[in-house]
């Protein structure tokens, strides 16, 4: 796993071709790898969202999102997030404890591949869905 982490991380920093943009829309969670073992999601279905003014995601069934976050030099950082906090009925999925958007990233084939200290974390572009809207205290003024 340590192996496969400095690899990713290695690579994200020879492609440095990747434009901010490639990141924008909807992404479908995979797989989490944390050191040998596989999480893949197994109570529901989780996305991710970029544009340019802000990320949202669905974590469980919350939905959490961030207009405070930077990409730059093939590295995502979020630095704070707002999530709804309501109770998911029993429904929480062991993968969802392991989701950590901010790291060194590459996109290869329509697949988003995120690395961190914790894991490996690979996203699959979304064909279908449908864009979380921001609420509005996390909408940028265009003054």
């Amino acid at each position: 796993m340590k192996a496969l982490l400095i690899i990713v991380t290695f690579l994200s920093f020879l492609q440095t071709d990747n434009k901010v943009s490639e990141l924008y829309g909807d992404w479908k969670l995979e797989r989490i790898e944390i050191n040998d073992e596989v999480l893949v999601p197994t109570k529901r279905e989780y996305y991710l969202y970029f544009s340019e003014d802000w990320i949202t995601y669905n974590f469980e069934c919350n939905r959490c999102q961030t207009m405070d976050f930077s990409i730059q030099n093939n590295s995502i950082r979020i630095n704070t997030i707002a999530c709804t906090e309501r109770g998911c009925g029993g429904r929480i999925d062991t993968i969802s404890n392991y989701i950590n958007y901010s790291g060194a990233y590459i996109i290869q084939n329509d697949q988003l591949i995120i690395s961190n200290t914790e894991s490996i974390i690979y996203l699959n572009r979304a064909l279908e869905s449908i864009p979380p809207k921001p609420h509005n205290f996390l909408r940028r003024s265009k003054d």
